[in-house]
């Protein structure tokens, strides 16, 4: 039962595009906009944790450029990607974070999978079957 309420759930997720243009232009926009943006944000981050950022101003073909390089580092076995582990995640250097290290359930905060109310259920939860790569600006 708890599966399937699950798998029903999720079928119903969308992934929301988010226009952060009020944040990227602040000229052109008024602070209600800029609130609108950021609630938009709030909701696809607290719904489904995921979100397609629109109104950046980066170009397209840096955008394009930026998913192909991504599909080819991604595709590569788990040991070429292992040589970019810079550390646990959140270390200064940035770099890759394996599948099975994260778990955005465990958050303690309002966002977390428990509301912040239950430290002994966050803590059991399972890892995201999730990986990444976290640019850092150059020093």
């Amino acid at each position: 039962r708890r599966e399937a309420e699950y798998t029903a759930r999720v079928a119903r997720m969308v992934v929301a595009t988010i226009d952060i243009s009020p944040f990227a232009n602040p000229a052109a926009h008024d602070d209600a906009a800029r609130a609108r943006a950021a609630a938009d944000w709030d909701r696809a981050m607290s719904d489904v944790g995921f979100a397609v950022v629109a109104g950046h101003g980066v170009a397209p073909e840096v955008v394009g450029a930026l998913r192909s390089a991504a599909h080819e580092f991604f595709e590569r076995s788990a040991e070429a990607k292992a040589a970019y582990c810079h550390g646990p995640y959140g270390n200064p250097l940035g770099g890759y974070t394996g599948i099975g290290t994260e778990a955005v359930s465990r958050t303690r905060d309002t966002h977390g999978g428990d509301g912040g109310r239950s430290a002994g259920a966050s803590a059991a939860a399972p890892p995201d079957l999730v990986e990444s790569f976290i640019f850092k600006p150059a020093s």
